[in-house]
C-alpha cells in the first residue's frame, strides 16, 4: 500500500505538472545561468492600451490595463517599446508566468504629493516565472526625494513571497529608496547596472539607496555593476552566489545588518571594488542572537576603498537598550586571495566579548592601507597576509 500510496502521488504530480505545460501551447523561456521562467508566447503592448510613452503623461492606467490583460491569459509578454518612455507611479505585477521587457525607459513619478503610499514603485507578491528584461532603463528619479530622508519614499522594485525571478539587462537610475529589495526564492540577476550618486562628497548626495536587498533563498548574482549611496549589496538570505562583479561607491559586499538571524553558506568572489567604504563587511547588532557560518570572500581586487575588512558586533548602538547579552555567534568566517590598495584601514574586526568570533581562515590577503588591523575578541588562523592581521 506504500508503494502504490507513492506511484499515486508521483502520478498525480506528473499529470499536474503535465497540464500546467499544455496551458502553454506556445511558451517564451528566459534562461540564466542558474533560474528559467517561462511564460505564455503573447504580447502586450501597452501603447495598444492607451499609453503615451511620451515621458509626460502618467501612463500607469494603460500599464496596469496591460497587465491585467497579460495576467487574465496566464501571462506572456509586456512590452514597453524601444523610443518612448513611460511615466509611471506605484504598479503591481498582477499574475505569474509574466515578463516585463523594458525596451525604452520608465520614469518613476516624482511628485510626491501624490504618490499613493505606502507602496513602492514596482511591486510582485506571491507570484512565480517572473522576468524583468529588455536593454532599457528604469529612471527613479529620486533626486526629489533624497533630501527627505525622514519621510515616506518608495523603492524601485519590491517583491514579496515570489519564486523564480530573472532580471537582466536592465539599468537602473535613481532610486529614491533602495533599488531592488527581493524577498524572492530561486532568483538570478546578471548583466544589470544599478547608479545612484554616493552618500557624501557630492552636491546631491543620495540617501539609503542599496543596490540589491537579498531576502530569497538561493539567490544568484554574478557580471553586474553596483555604484550607490548605501549598501552594494546587503545580504539577509541563506545560500546567496555573487561573482564577476564591479562595486563602485556604496558601503560594500556586506551581510546584514542582523539580530536574531541565522545565515550561512554565503560565498563572494571575483568582486572588484572601486570606491566604496568597505569591501568585505559584516554587521551584527548588538544585545541579539543568531548564527553566522560558512561565509566565504575570495579573490577579491580594491582600489580606494576606506576599509577593506569591516566585521563588527555593535553596529547598530541605539540596540544597546536591549536587556541582556550577546548571543549571537559568527564563525568559519573565510577570506582568502584579497588585494586592496589606497585603503584608510587594512581592517577592523570587533567581536563581542560576551560572544567572540571563532575559526576564522585568512590566507593571501594584501592590503596597502595608511592604518593595520583593529580587531578584538576574534581567533582563527592566517597565512601570508600583509599588514599583520588578527590572529
Amino acid at each position: 500500500p506504500g508503494v502504490r500510496s507513492a506511484m499515486n502521488r508521483l502520478a498525480l504530480a506528473l499529470a499536474l505538472a503535465l497540464a500546467t505545460t499544455l496551458c502553454f501551447t506556445s511558451a517564451r523561456r528566459i534562461h540564466g545561468k542558474f533560474v528559467s521562467v517561462h511564460a505564455p508566447d503573447n504580447v502586450f503592448n501597452v501603447l495598444d492600451y492607451g499609453a503615451k510613452g511620451d515621458g509626460q503623461s502618467n501612463d500607469t492606467q494603460a500599464v496596469t490595463a496591460a497587465l491585467a490583460a497579460c495576467a487574465g491569459q496566464q501571462g506572456g509578454t509586456v512590452l514597453f517599446p524601444a523610443g518612448h518612455v513611460f511615466l509611471l507611479s506605484a504598479f503591481f505585477v498582477p499574475g505569474s508566468n509574466i515578463i516585463l521587457e523594458i525596451q525604452g525607459k520608465i520614469l518613476c513619478s516624482n511628485d510626491r504629493g501624490k504618490w499613493p503610499q505606502p507602496l513602492d514603485f514596482i511591486n510582485a507578491k506571491g507570484q512565480s516565472s517572473i522576468a524583468l528584461m529588455g536593454g532599457g532603463v528604469v529612471d527613479g528619479q529620486g533626486e526629489e526625494w533624497w533630501e527627505h530622508r525622514d519621510d515616506f519614499r518608495p523603492r524601485l522594485l519590491y517583491f514579496s513571497g515570489c519564486k523564480n525571478v530573472i532580471i537582466t539587462g536592465l539599468t537602473f537610475l535613481n532610486s529614491p529608496n533602495h533599488n531592488l529589495e527581493l524577498f524572492s526564492d530561486h532568483t538570478e540577476l546578471y548583466n544589470i547596472s544599478i547608479f545612484a550618486p554616493p552618500s557624501t562628497g557630492v552636491d546631491k548626495p543620495s540617501h539609503n539607496t542599496d543596490a540589491v536587498d537579498v531576502h530569497g533563498d538561493p539567490f544568484y548574482i554574478h557580471n553586474c555593476t553596483f555604484s550607490v549611496g548605501d549598501d552594494n549589496l546587503a545580504m539577509h538570505a541563506n545560500n546567496t552566489l555573487v561573482e564577476n562583479c564591479h562595486f563602485g561607491t556604496g558601503h560594500g559586499a556586506s551581510i546584514g545588518s542582523l539580530c536574531n538571524d541565522w545565515i550561512t553558506n554565503i560565498t563572494v568572489r571575483n568582486i572588484n571594488f572601486s570606491g566604496t567604504s568597505a569591501g568585505v563587511r559584516i554587521k551584527t547588532d548588538k544585545n541579539c542572537g543568531g548564527e553566522v557560518w560558512d561565509i566565504t570572500y575570495e579573490q577579491l581586487t580594491m582600489d580606494n576603498v576606506e576599509t577593506t575588512i569591516d566585521i563588527t558586533m555593535d553596529y547598530n548602538s541605539m540596540t544597546g537598550q536591549r536587556l541582556g547579552k550577546t548571543t549571537m555567534s559568527i564563525h568559519d568566517i573565510h577570506l582568502h586571495d584579497i588585494s586592496s590598495k589606497h585603503s584608510q584601514q587594512a581592517g577592523s574586526v570587533q567581536c563581542s566579548a560576551d560572544s567572540p568570533c571563532f575559526n576564522f581562515d585568512w590566507e593571501n590577503i594584501q592590503v596597502e592601507a595608511q592604518k593595520g588591523f583593529a580587531c578584538a575578541n576574534v581567533k582563527g588562523s592566517q597565512h601570508n597576509v600583509s599588514p599583520k592581521g588578527c590572529f
